[in-house]
């Protein structure tokens, strides 16, 4: 195809917007994201199009049940010439140098989009553009905590801030711990949430969370990546107290104490 023919319409803006924000894609998110009502093979043609004009890239990366998924990433070039207003601000990621875990944040954010509650979803690069355009405190803070993703919930007329943290592997005990303090310090943000990749990674987190919480809250609260994403109800996390996050509960009896979000409900009615 002779390329000075091809024009961005709406439907490939859309597409490289949700690379911008999420770093990665497939097809098939692209799929089930923007075009739910599009054909697959469509969706394709408009991928290989962006890749012929240089304004994305795909790149391969290794699958259980197949033997690779092809993935794709906005380019220097994609950057430039759709969004020239943000050429020039720091520390956007257009590929990932964690592709798993990016891939898996982005279906984090795609259940996040459903709750109840939710108004509005940020990425890592979202929140950096936002600190930068934007006069709003805690997207500063949430920058400087390079946090994963982060939501908007309306609940009780309170517009809280949260922190979403994904946890594939393990890091160091010294920086989750200052981490967890900053979290602990921050005036702006309301609540953290960790998803964790399994039991073993959460279990851990909240040992340390424990060492250094000593003001006997609980802004911090837990699950495993597939409790989250395969629970068709009300998500469970739950912080060190015992107590759940029930922002997202399609219960309108479910009540909270002022700036808490919390029910007091033990751990032990669902495990995770």
């Amino acid at each position: 195809m002779d390329k000075r023919k091809f024009h961005l319409n709406s439907k490939a803006g859309s597409i490289l917007d949700f690379l911008l924000k999420n770093k990665i894609t497939t097809c098939k998110t692209i799929n089930e994201n923007l075009f739910p009502n599009m054909a697959n093979r469509s969706v394709r043609r408009y991928l290989s199009l962006l890749v012929n004009q240089g304004l994305i890239t795909r790149s391969w990366i290794p699958s259980k049940e197949l033997r690779s998924i092809t993935v794709y990433h906005l380019t220097q070039k994609g950057l430039k010439e759709v969004f020239p207003h943000l050429s020039d601000v720091k520390n956007i990621k257009l590929k990932s140098d964690k592709t798993q875990h990016d891939f898996m944040l982005s279906k984090i954010r795609h259940r996040l989009k459903s709750l109840k509650n939710v108004e509005k979803i940020w990425s890592e690069n979202e929140i950096i553009i936002t600190s930068e355009f934007e006069y709003n405190s805690a997207m500063d803070q949430l920058k400087d905590l390079r946090s994963d993703s982060a939501i908007l919930v309306d609940w009780n007329n309170e517009k809280l801030h949260i922190a979403i943290e994904y946890e594939a592997s393990m890091k160091l005990k010294a920086r989750v711990k200052d981490k967890f303090v900053r979290y602990y310090s921050s005036e702006e943000i309301d609540a953290v949430i960790y998803i964790c990749k399994n039991k073993s990674i959460k279990n851990a987190l909240i040992k340390i969370e424990k060492v250094i919480n000593t003001s006997g809250q609980g802004r911090i609260y837990y699950s495993t990546v597939d409790l989250f994403l395969n629970n068709s109800g009300d998500p469970v996390f739950t912080n060190i107290l015992g107590k759940r996050l029930v922002i997202f509960s399609t219960n309108n009896s479910a009540k909270t104490c002022p700036n808490t979000a919390l029910q007091t409900s033990s751990e032990g009615d669902q495990k995770g």
